[in-house]
Parts: structure tokens; sequence; C-alpha cells
């Protein structure tokens, strides 16, 4: 059984082992003639790693300048290694994402990554703004260089650069956009439309796919604008996650977040995952198979099991049949469009208790910071009866 240590612990005059809640394995520090040296003892037994990590500060001690000769790490390798960190603790595809986007393009050919100071962050931000004719917002950089920031952290981690250079953070509060969502009437517009489509298509046999695939759409659409819940956590459900009865669905580190929550789902919500149920019960009953639908079968699909992967053609179909006019391809509707509208109808809704920012926040899986920022399109009018007193 491995020896009980201390999170930290000193060895020897000065020199430490350390280990953290994510990382079984123990780093060693210490300084020496005024420069702190960090590695990992790539060890796990407390034992073994103290051997490891005196033989490190004796090799150090021997060195008469008091530098350590060692091998340079190109960014290429500490890229791979970064990048297993993150997938082996199914972090967000977005670090990999970054990574190999914008990191790998302007870092890949540093040979030592101890050459990374702040004169060459500050060139990369330069080079990353200029890369294409539309200049990141400073949302985006943020994401980004929250990214590098956990790459030379990381490399820190690893022993192989005493300190990372900073990385800056801009200011988001002038560049902050509410994000589109459907208006009253334009649900409506967009409820009605998508039912004219789906009776359209019920009157010609021939069109018995396009009649599913409205039909799959339409229900999608009330799911979203009744749960609030993201395309990507929806494409993720499977029918085990659906929980009828308590009317419920339960995401299992669904979408870019990963997020593992309990999602509430209105009953017209509910509604529609039964009519997606049952339009698959039917075509299974077709064809003689009376077996109950498993329960790793995706939620998202036709009734034929096919998954549908996106929605962006028949979406955008049923916009332009809904004649809604944008001036800007920027204030286009999206399917992600319906998730902004549960959250806005939520908070400024006539009729019926509003929900309260910590309660939205935990349905839909972000913080009440993001709420305010992004879904707060409540205006004063929409608390006048709160305000009047009226009950």
């Amino acid at each position: 059984m491995e020896k009980f240590v201390n999170a930290s612990t000193e060895i020897l005059d000065g020199v430490y082992l350390t280990r953290s809640e994510a990382s079984p394995v123990w780093q060693t520090y210490f300084r020496w003639k005024g420069k702190t040296f960090r590695k990992s003892t790539k060890k796990r037994d407390f034992d073994q790693a103290k051997m490891v990590a005196l033989g490190f500060f004796y090799d150090v001690q021997r060195d008469e300048t008091g530098a350590l000769t060692q091998k340079a790490v190109p960014f290429t390798k500490l890229a791979q290694v970064y990048e297993a960190y993150v997938s082996k603790r199914m972090l967000s595809s977005y670090h990999v994402e970054t990574l190999n986007r914008h990191l790998m393009p302007f870092f890949g050919e540093v040979n030592d990554v101890r050459a990374i100071n702040q004169a060459m962050v500050t060139q990369y931000i330069d080079w990353r703004t200029s890369k294409s004719a539309r200049q990141p917002t400073p949302q985006t950089l943020n994401r980004e260089n929250t990214v590098l920031r956990q790459v030379l952290e990381h490399a820190v981690d690893q022993g192989w650069i005493e300190k990372s250079p900073k990385v800056p953070h801009y200011s988001e509060r002038l560049t902050r956009k509410r994000r589109r969502h459907f208006t009253t009437e334009e649900y409506r517009t967009l409820h009605r439309t998508a039912r004219k489509r789906i009776t359209r298509a019920k009157n010609d046999p021939l069109q018995r796919h396009t009649l599913w695939q409205r039909q799959l759409l339409y229900d999608v659409i009330i799911l979203m604008a009744n749960s609030g819940l993201r395309v990507d956590e929806l494409q993720s459900l499977r029918w085990r996650n659906v929980d009828f009865e308590s009317e419920m669905v339960v995401l299992e580190r669904a979408g870019k977040t990963r997020s593992s929550r309990r999602v509430i789902v209105r009953s017209s919500g509910m509604l529609a995952l039964k009519r997606i149920r049952e339009r698959r019960r039917e075509w299974l009953d077709e064809r003689g198979r009376e077996d109950a639908i498993p329960g790793h079968d995706p939620v998202i699909a036709l009734p034929t099991g096919k998954v549908v992967k996106s929605f962006k053609t028949g979406f955008d179909g049923l916009l332009t049949e809904c004649g809604f006019v944008y001036e800007t391809s920027d204030q286009k509707h999206s399917m992600t469009s319906l998730r902004h509208t549960y959250a806005t109808f939520s908070l400024t809704r006539k009729r019926g208790k509003r929900a309260g920012m910590r309660a939205l926040a935990k349905q839909m899986g972000t913080s009440e910071r993001m709420i305010q920022q992004h879904y707060g399109h409540d205006e004063i009018s929409d608390y006048e009866d709160e305000l009047r007193g009226v009950e």
C-alpha cells in the first residue's frame, strides 16, 4: 500500500515533494543560487519519488554554474502532452481545437519552450488578431488565451519552464451582445409554419421521408424551447436518459461542457418526446418488431432509427418560409436561438412564476453571470405588475 504523505513535504532542507488532487504523480521543486527548479519525478510511490528528487537536486548542485543542463523540449511535445492530459480528463474538445487551430501554427516551430517569453506571447496576440479579415472579439480571445495559459502552466508543472509569461485578459463589457431569441410573435409564426409544412408533406405519399424530417424538426423545436437544452446536449440524449414519469431528462457528460445534470422539461416538451417515441414504435411494429426500443438508442432520430446530426438545412428552409427578414447574417436565428428563447421567456413571462437567475442557471448548465449577460432581454415594463404591487 502506498505510504500516506501530506500533499507537500520537505525531504531535505529546501527540497520539496508535492502533488495535487488532479495527479497522483509527485513533483519536486527547490531553489538553488536564486533560481527555482521544478520537475516531475514520474513516480507515484513517495520513497521512489524522494530518490528521484534528491538525485535531481544533487545533479543541479554539481553543475558549477548552478544551471541545469536539460534537453530542450519543443512546443510540439508540450502540445502532445497537454492534449493527452485534457483528453484523459475528458475536458472540452475546445482545448484541443484551439491548440491545433491557433497555437500550433504560431508556436509549432519553437524548439525549446523556454524561449516562449512575454515578447513572444505579445507577438502571438498580434498575429492572432490579424490572422483573418474579421477581428476576433474579446470573448473569443479570452477563451483562446485561457487555453494558452493552461498550456504554459502545464509546461511549468512538467518542469520544462521556470515561470509562465503573462497571457492577457481583455474586457468584454462593451462588446457583449444579447443572444438572438425569438420574440413571442416570431415563435408563434415559427410554430404555425412548421405545422403547415408537416400538413403539406402528409398530403403527398411520395414525401414520407420529408414528413419524418419535418415532424422531427418540429418536435425538436418544441423540446428545445421548453427545456433550454443545447443542440449538442440534445444530440447526446438516449432513451434511457428520459424519465417520462418525472418529466425530466438526465444528461451524462453531454455537449461541449461535458455537463451532467437533470433537466426539467415542460409538459409540451415531454409531449414532443412522446411523439418521437411513438413514431419509432410504429415503424418497428410495421416490421413485426415488437421488442422495446433499446435504452441506448438515440432520441433525436427518424422513425427508422437513423440519427439526424444537423437540422440546418431544414431549419433554414423553415425560417425562409416564415418570411423573417435579417439585415445581416449575424442577426439570423439559429437552432441555438431556441435555447435563448427558453431563457428569455423564463425571465420575462407575464403569466405564472418567473424563474430566478440561480434556478435558471442550474437548469441550463451555465452561470448566473452568463444568464444576466446573454439572456437578460427584460425591460422595466416586464415588471410593471410586480412594481405596482399587483398580484
